[in-house]
Parts: structure tokens; C-alpha cells; sequence
């Protein structure tokens, strides 16, 4: 099913599998980021698992968005495919 929603996203948007690919990468990236920053507050805790729980979510949510930025920066803030993807629905559906 992945593969076949790729090679259709291909053929209507004419956007290449590797170029596809560059969409994972954001999150995964991201994902990797936020999940080391969760696992060293765990080192300095305060033991109280509702304080934890809150800063866990806290720190997650900050440095998954941060990284999805800094990438997005580095990128040279340019519009990715999920643009061109969300622009060919909304032209579709008016």
C-alpha cells in the first residue's frame, strides 16, 4: 500500500520517489530529537511522576518543534512537497 500511494503521488503531482522520501526524513529526525531530550530528563527527575509526566510532554512537544524548524531552516526554508501536495488537493476540491 506505501509504495503504491507513492508511485500515484508520482504520477498525479510528478514528484519523484527520492524527493517523497524527503518527507519522512523531517519527522524522523524530529522524532529522534525529541525522543533523546525525553530520555535525559529522566536523569534529572524530580520523582514525582505527574511533574515528570508534565515536563516530559513539555520538553517532547518544544523539541520536536524546534528540530522540525532548525530542519526546516536548514533546508533553506523552502516549500516541501506536503505544500505542493495540500495546494493540488485544495485545487481539486473547489
Amino acid at each position: 500500500m506505501f509504495f503504491v500511494s507513492n508511485l500515484i503521488i508520482r504520477f498525479i503531482l510528478g514528484i519523484g520517489l527520492i524527493q517523497q522520501s524527503f518527507i519522512y526524513l523531517k519527522p524522523l529526525v524530529a522524532t529522534l530529537m525529541m525522543a533523546m531530550a525525553v530520555y535525559a530528563y529522566r536523569y534529572i527527575s524530580y520523582g514525582n511522576i505527574i511533574i515528570d509526566l508534565a515536563f516530559s510532554i513539555i520538553i517532547g512537544v518544544f523539541v520536536y518543534l524546534a528540530s522540525i524548524y532548525l530542519i526546516w531552516c536548514l533546508q533553506g526554508k523552502k516549500e516541501g512537497v506536503e505544500t505542493k501536495v495540500y495546494r493540488f488537493i485544495i485545487e481539486k476540491f473547489k
